[in-house]
This record gives C-alpha cells, sequence and structure tokens, in this order.
C-alpha cells in the first residue's frame, strides 16, 4: 500500500508517517519503481502499536524501547531481537508498562496533593472575603 492508504487505515497524517520514519519508528520503506513508498501489513501494526504507546502516555523512548523489542530496527541497523508474539518480547514489553504506571501513579499522587491544596486554599480566600465587611462599608 502507498502512503495515504498506509495513513488512512492506521488513522494517522502522512505527515506523521514521514516524521516516524526520521525519528527511527518506522523502518524506511521499500519504494516502487516510481519512487512511491510502498508498505506492507507489518508497518501497519508498527503504527498501531506506535498509537497506543502515545495514548497510554509512553515517552518517545519508551515507545522507541518498544518498538526496537519486535519491529524496528535499532539506530545501528540491527534487527529487532523477538517476533511480535514472542514470550520474551511480552515480557519486556510489560516490564516497561510497570514502570511507566507506577511512573503514573506517582504523578496522580502529586495532582491530587496539588488539587488539595488548590482547594484549602481557595477555601481559605473565600472565608476571608465573607468575613471582611464590603468595600462600600469601609471608611475612606
Amino acid at each position: 500500500m502507498r502512503i495515504g492508504q498506509l495513513a488512512n487505515a492506521a488513522g494517522v497524517s502522512v505527515q506523521a508517517i514521514r516524521l516516524y520514519e526520521r525519528r527511527g519508528l518506522l523502518p524506511q520503506p521499500k519504494r516502487s519503481g516510481a519512487g512511491y513508498r510502498i508498505y506492507g501489513a507489518a508497518d501497519l501494526d508498527i503504527l498501531l502499536a506506535l498509537r497506543k504507546c502515545q495514548r497510554l502516555g509512553l515517552t518517545l523512548a519508551e515507545t522507541r524501547t518498544v518498538l526496537a523489542l519486535f519491529a524496528v530496527p535499532d539506530a545501528k541497523g540491527r534487527a529487532a531481537p523477538y517476533g511480535p508474539g514472542d514470550q520474551r518480547c511480552l515480557e519486556a514489553v510489560v516490564e516497561i508498562g510497570r514502570r511507566h504506571l507506577a511512573a503514573t501513579d506517582a504523578r496522580i499522587e502529586g495532582l491530587v496533593a496539588i488539587r488539595a491544596e488548590l482547594a484549602e486554599t481557595l477555601g481559605d480566600i473565600g472565608r476571608r472575603l465573607s468575613s471582611a465587611a464590603p468595600l462600600d462599608s469601609m471608611p475612606r
């Protein structure tokens, strides 16, 4: 399939595909005789995995690691060490996911603390406002 077809199938833009190729997240495609990029089903699988990583909030480095485990050659051109269903690949992906989940939980705890402090501050200000004399009754 050509780049527009791949973009439609994956729900991304053509520009996103080109960006992923430049960043090494998607392998460089084969070219037709006329120079068009030609993609296969594996490229669609990679794009769908990439989008899932993004939805889950994985960092670019985490996403690159996940893809390098089963789909995308590393920076030195070495093939991915595992296939998509390989047990070791899945174990490595689970470990990355667990670390990301722990980091997400820590961020949530921080946000809950910030929310509590903000609510307390707003409550303090509200109490001050309600106990203060109206501005038009203050001496001039």
